[in-house]
């Protein structure tokens, strides 16, 4: 990658470069088939890949990616009796400059036109956002299977400085920065804080050697937190992790376990979650 020497040295320019995602992805094959809708919403039309019938589970991209990557978890699910949804939202590929409070405003948008969702799938930075979505409408947390999740705004750092090659003094400027945007939004994302997910149940998949999100940080999560599961993938990688068959294994067994009583008449999550 070639990164514009301004950006390695100087604290604004990486600043403005954080919030700002990168180039467009194309469509990917996996998503081909796939339905699309285009959901209206108070913050506009939100265009999402749309499958299934059923209890409606929200499957969230991360920064810089697209809609089109959960489209084998919606597949998967879609055949387990549930209406995946995945929208594209805010920090997509090729987007406009945004930041996490657009990127949790469009996801609750999203909520009041389809409903409070029985689950959530979050892929990397779509798993913080879960830690500022809250409740969702005065009830507990939804199930959440979080994919490659980034858990901490300071790991995600370190992550955007040695991928854009910051000198030492821009990136303590960029923090220094970040911390002075909002100082309680970056305290709260600053570690895991497990109690922020509150009693929901909680599935984390990740590979060992992820070099974009750290599977340490899952596991000391994993290590504070009841009612959460780490299955570990190996050779998935940060965002081939999404279509490895041991990932859309663990994330049907999940909420075939924690949601057999969500998906009426259908035998195959009634038997695994008997079994």
């Amino acid at each position: 990658m070639n990164i514009p020497l301004y950006i390695r040295l100087l604290p604004a320019a990486a600043f403005r470069a954080w919030f700002t995602p990168p180039p467009r992805t194309p469509r990917l094959e996996a998503a081909e088939g796939v339905e699309r809708s285009e959901i209206e919403t108070e913050r506009g039309t939100i265009t999402a890949l749309d499958v299934g019938e059923g209890p409606v589970v929200l499957a969230l991209h991360g920064w810089g990616g697209i809609a089109d990557q959960m489209a084998p978890i919606g597949r998967r699910l879609a055949g387990d009796g549930y209406r995946v949804i995945a929208p594209d939202l805010p920090g997509r590929a090729g987007s406009e400059p945004t930041d996490l409070f657009e990127f949790v405003a469009t996801v609750r948008a999203l909520v009041q036109e389809t409903g409070r969702p029985y689950g959530l799938v979050a892929h990397s930075f779509a798993a913080l956002s879960l830690r500022l979505l809250g409740d969702l409408d005065g009830a507990n947390p939804p199930p959440a299977a979080m994919v490659a999740p980034a858990l901490s705004v300071v790991d995600s750092l370190a992550t955007f400085s040695r991928r854009l090659r910051l000198a030492p003094w821009t990136e303590a400027g960029l923090r220094r920065r970040l911390q002075e945007w909002n100082p309680a939004v970056f305290e709260q994302l600053a570690g895991p804080h497990p109690e922020q997910l509150g009693e929901a149940e909680v599935l984390i998949v990740h590979d060992p050697a992820d070099n974009q999100t750290p599977f340490s940080t899952a596991a000391t999560l994993t290590a504070l937190r009841p009612r959460t599961r780490l299955v570990p993938v190996e050779g998935g990688g940060h965002n081939g992790i999404l279509a490895h068959p041991e990932t859309l294994d663990a994330v049907s067994a999940f909420f075939a376990r924690v949601g057999s009583k969500a998906v009426r008449g259908d035998g195959r999550a009634n038997r695994a979650a008997a079994g």
